[in-house]
């Protein structure tokens, strides 16, 4: 947990940090304060008076106040950019990652990542700050227990240490169960998606929606709620014990005192009664503790420490003289287990020439696309740029302007120049009747989410002819057209992309439009086949 902890910092202002640690200090000390004026109250009213006891008071309850007012602001300004931080760098590790471990970890995951998981983690970081500055009162009340008697100091620390370190077990066991709660929300999260996006089918179907409800849902559901329940009930007797390990350490404490012919035998009382609420606080706090060191251990699933390519370091690509892949093969493994193989890739893509592939489902058309764009890597073979081999790089998929079959319509145009390029975006909108549908305002794309499936798909070709790339891909574009923006798009659109120069690959059962491709690669032929790999019979 300390790792991660300092992991979770790493990217926050040191200042914050420090700024923290130095009132989390001033917290100890003005709480010592406290507890020598009390312990002093006799000799200082005999010696100084009572004016100088209630101006030591006054000064030392000024100093507590603005203490803690400085250590409220840091730990909120420290609890904010903790989780602005780790935001950020989950974003950044998405981009990072390879897209297929992305698909292995799952959507329903990468949603609770962000969204439970997130929370988990800010209202660790919330309780963080106030845990560095309990931990520093802590400590300097027991080191001035220490300088009142080491010995019976001592005997507390030693009995502590015994009780906690019988529940090491039992914490262990905690942590499990919020594990295994934490993986019955994920799949509580998947269950809620598939209500979400099959709603059409649901409400349609009566027996679909029983089904649903009694055999998904429910059994779902039933076992994260037992998760939860167990979870709080196994928190709350290892609370339970803290708590009877503190009591009974105190009474065997008091009773050693009481037997000691000392002249003050309750001398450590006061700081005793001192320690019992930022004790309180790190016992409560343990729920919260456990929940995010098991949230930080699934967002390490997603962690990377690859690098993130500057965007500005390299300018877009703007031109190439061809790309090849040669015999290049993809395989599809779960852990060390490999699933199956691509067919074998030979073909070549050149500026102003269209390229139609077709084939059956299954024949290793949309594992070609994510190959040549780069969201897989080759396992075998490679690919070629201007006749030399590559490393998949972003400087190299900046030649892409990709149509996926289910494309995403972002909120914003991401499109670079976009409010320059506006005229033309409103020629297009025009031509694909789609004028009428939504409005620009600052970039952004109003009402893009109200659109037809088939809407956004055009609309997604138009934002994809605006990025003006050297390299067009379609995935099975016209398949969701009506047949005038069907013709629109073979007749129109690709042949305005070849006479400027831009490279084409389309990827249609659309045989009426064959004609117009410069190459038609068939994959109707290959077949997806079960292999072991040589590392795999080991």
């Amino acid at each position: 947990m300390i790792a991660q902890i300092r992991e979770l910092l790493s990217d926050t202002n040191k200042h914050l940090i420090y700024l923290t640690v130095i009132a989390g200090i001033g917290a100890g000390i003005a709480s010592l304060l406290f507890i020598m004026l009390i312990n002093h109250t006799h000799q200082i009213v005999a010696i100084q008076g009572h004016g100088i006891y209630i101006l030591l008071l006054v000064l030392c309850i000024l100093f507590y106040l603005g203490i803690n007012y400085l250590s409220f602001g840091a730990s909120a300004r420290l609890t904010n950019e903790i989780v602005r931080a780790l935001r950020l760098r989950l974003q950044r590790d998405i981009f990072a990652h390879d897209y297929y471990h992305l698909q292995v970890v799952g959507e329903e995951a990468l949603y609770s990542i962000n969204n439970d998981d997130m929370e988990k983690v800010q209202q660790f970081a919330m309780l963080l700050p106030r845990l560095i500055i309990n931990i520093f009162m802590i400590s300097i009340v027991i080191v001035y227990m220490l300088i009142l008697s080491w010995r019976e100091t001592g005997i507390f620390l030693l009995l502590m240490f015994i009780g906690m370190s019988l529940s090491y077990g039992f914490q262990h066991y905690v942590k499990r169960h919020y594990a295994n709660t934490r993986e019955a929300f994920d799949q509580v999260t998947g269950n809620f998606q598939d209500l979400v996006k099959g709603l059409r089918e649901l409400k349609v179907s009566r027996l679909k929606r029983q089904l649903f409800y009694q055999e998904d849902s429910l059994p779902l559901l039933s076992y994260y709620h037992e998760c939860q329940t167990r979870t709080w009930k196994y928190n709350q007797a290892l609370i339970t014990w803290f708590w009877l390990v503190m009591y009974t350490t105190i009474a065997a404490l008091v009773y050693f005192l009481n037997s000691q012919t000392h002249p003050h035998p309750f001398h450590l009382i006061m700081p005793l009664l001192m320690l019992f609420a930022p004790l309180n606080f790190l016992i409560i706090s343990t729920s919260t503790l456990f929940a995010a060191y098991t949230a930080l251990d699934k967002i390490a699933l997603i962690t990377t420490k690859e690098p993130i390519a500057d965007a500005h370091s390299k300018p877009p690509l703007s031109s190439f003289t061809s790309i090849e892949l040669d015999t290049v093969v993809y395989y599809y493994s779960q852990g060390q287990t490999t699933e199956f193989k691509s067919p074998c890739f030979d073909f070549e893509i050149t500026p102003g020439k269209v390229i139609f592939i077709t084939g059956q489902n299954g024949c290793g058309k949309s594992t070609l696309i994510k190959l040549i764009t780069g969201l897989y890597l080759p396992t075998d073979g490679e690919i070629r740029l201007d006749g030399k081999a590559i490393k998949i790089t972003e400087h190299y998929q900046s030649l892409f302007s990709v149509i996926y079959q289910a494309p995403h319509i972002f909120r914003r145009a991401l499109v670079p120049d976009f409010e320059e390029k506006l005229p033309l975006f409103h020629s297009y909108l025009a031509q694909f009747e789609l004028q009428d549908k939504l409005q620009v305002e600052a970039g952004n794309l109003i009402k893009s989410d109200h659109l037809s499936y088939g809407q956004k798909k055009r609309l997604g070709l138009i934002l994809a002819l605006l990025e003006d790339r050297p390299i067009y891909i379609f995935d099975e574009w016209a398949a969701d057209q009506d047949p005038r923006f069907r013709e629109i798009f073979y007749t129109q659109i690709i042949a305005d992309l070849k006479k400027r120069g831009k490279a084409i690959v389309v990827v249609s059962h659309d045989d009426v439009y064959f004609s117009i491709a410069d190459q038609l690669l068939d994959l109707s032929k290959n077949k997806n086949k079960k292999v072991i790999k040589p590392s795999d019979e080991t």
